[in-house]
């Protein structure tokens, strides 16, 4: 399953018919195609939702990109995936952006275009350890001064972890690291938090 982001390119290998609602995201497009100018949103709307709209169709070899991707649940009716055009065999169409309803896009026949995908690697976990004990002779002074404010006159907003090797470094409250036992360690610390395996006294024996 692929499921296309913002600026992922679709070329139709067959003509897409979908529905097209006169609401002002395809008001411009509604102009072009069908000569007819309305100029009231509220209008827009109050013919949107008494269902009214028109039979739209884009030749094979349209190329569109995703501009928006509108998804609520329990909101089904309002699902749908805004494109731009960004070439085709019909030049009226060209540059115009519009949107259409989930269900037509899913009827969509096309080859996206791989480079526009962008491949994430797996990453693993980093796990890191909350120091119960722990000698504090490696850190400077100004370091085991907040150390001994957090044990003997609590609360300190300050913590200490260890990585699997042994390594320690610190954090503020906000896991923000203001000290390491080794600066290459930044580069095993992962900046993205959601990646600390964090292991606290609490919980290590679970």
């Amino acid at each position: 399953m692929r499921i296309p982001m913002i600026g992922s390119k679709i070329r139709l290998s067959e003509p897409w018919m979908f529905k097209l609602f006169p609401e002002k995201r395809n008001i411009k497009l509604w102009a072009v195609m069908f000569d007819e100018v309305i100029d009231q949103w509220s209008l827009h709307w109050a013919m949107m939702a008494s269902g009214v709209w028109r039979a739209m169709s884009f030749p094979a070899g349209t190329v569109l990109s995703v501009d928006r991707i509108y998804l609520r649940k329990g909101l089904a009716d309002f699902n749908s995936l805004s494109f731009r055009v960004v070439s085709s065999p019909d030049k009226r169409i060209v540059k115009q952006r519009f949107w259409a309803k989930l269900g037509d896009v899913n009827r969509m026949e096309g080859e996206w275009d791989e480079k526009t995908f962008e491949e994430e690697e797996m990453v693993e976990e980093t796990l890191v350890w909350e120091m119960q004990r722990y000698a504090t002779h490696k850190m400077p002074p100004e370091i085991q001064s907040l150390f001994s404010r957090r044990y003997n006159d609590p609360p300190c907003k300050h913590r200490a972890f260890f990585m699997l090797d042994g390594e320690t470094f610190v954090t503020d409250e906000g896991l923000n690291i203001i000290w390491v036992e080794r600066e290459e360690m930044r580069d095993d610390i992962p900046e993205d938090r959601a990646l600390w395996h964090l292991v606290t006294p609490e919980n290590q024996h679970g």
